[in-house]
């Protein structure tokens, strides 16, 4: 396995269980960190044309976190289950 999915896969396993541990804190959070997605592609939006590269950038980046923690708790249930 190739090395970055390897971490890949123990972030998932680690976010999961700070899911699992208090799962009202983590929706709590996970809402919380999707407003504030929100508000980074909302500043690509009303960015100048010199800054909306470097805006789009961090747009993509706060997108693809929020994927990886939106999807860490059921990769880390199949990754559980593939280990038994």
């Amino acid at each position: 396995m190739e090395e970055r999915q390897t971490t890949r896969y123990d972030l998932q396993k680690f976010i999961a269980q700070l899911a699992r541990s208090s799962p009202q804190s983590w929706n709590e959070f996970l809402a919380a960190y999707r407003a504030h997605c929100l508000d980074v592609l909302k500043q690509v939006i009303s960015s100048p044309p010199e800054t909306v590269q470097v805006a789009q950038g961090r747009a993509k980046h706060a997108d693809e976190l929020l994927r990886l923690l939106e999807t860490a708790v059921a990769t880390a249930e199949q990754i559980e289950r593939r280990n038994k």
